[in-house]
């Protein structure tokens, strides 16, 4: 850090803070970008939610998870869902001249699996030939090797269109994305 991460100084230009980017510009941008509809006179044909978490960076459950409860207990469901997004910053891509406003292309998370398996017993004198613990095996190991797919289309359009304002390597590199 070239400043105290917890001062949340102001100079002018930057707020220098730990989080004083962290999705502020979106929440910020989404409700300027209402009020600008609304006293344009703007009606909306559907309705429109504005949900704003605190703490999706330690699991969301007083966040987003209340959000999602309260939606669901009251039948709401959304035909349309826009997610935080990223920055538009300065030197992002080495040795790109201007801001670049970043794209996400995926979303991390989990999953949680419950695998049981149910074979006649036996014993260990005279094991069946497939056993529940070998099933079981099989099922880990082709959960793992069948990962969730990668899609790289919308990182690699982002990347192609910053071929015209880079230097140095990052052409080649933007040039081999297949």
């Amino acid at each position: 850090w070239t400043e105290d991460p917890f001062g949340g100084k102001v100079d002018g230009e930057f707020i220098w803070g730990r989080g004083a980017i962290d999705d502020k510009q979106a929440v910020l941008g989404h409700l300027e970008a209402v009020e600008d509809l609304l006293s344009a006179g703007f009606v909306p044909r559907r309705d429109v939610y504005l949900c704003f978490g605190h703490d999706e960076e330690v699991s969301g459950k007083e966040g987003a998870l209340m959000i999602a409860h309260h939606l669901e207990q009251n039948g709401i469901r959304f035909e349309f869902m826009l997610d935080e997004g990223l920055f538009v910053l300065r030197d992002a891509v080495p040795s790109h001249k201007a801001p670049v406003a970043m794209v996400c292309t995926s979303e991390k998370g989990y999953a949680t699996f419950k695998l049981s398996v149910r074979t006649d017993g036996g014993h260990a004198s005279n094991p069946p030939q497939e056993t529940a613990i070998g099933i079981l095996a099989r099922a880990v190991d082709k959960l793992e090797r069948n990962p969730h797919p990668l899609y790289f289309d919308c990182a690699r359009r982002m990347f192609s269109e910053l071929t015209g304002g880079v230097g140095g390597a990052l052409p080649l590199f933007v040039g081999q994305l297949w």
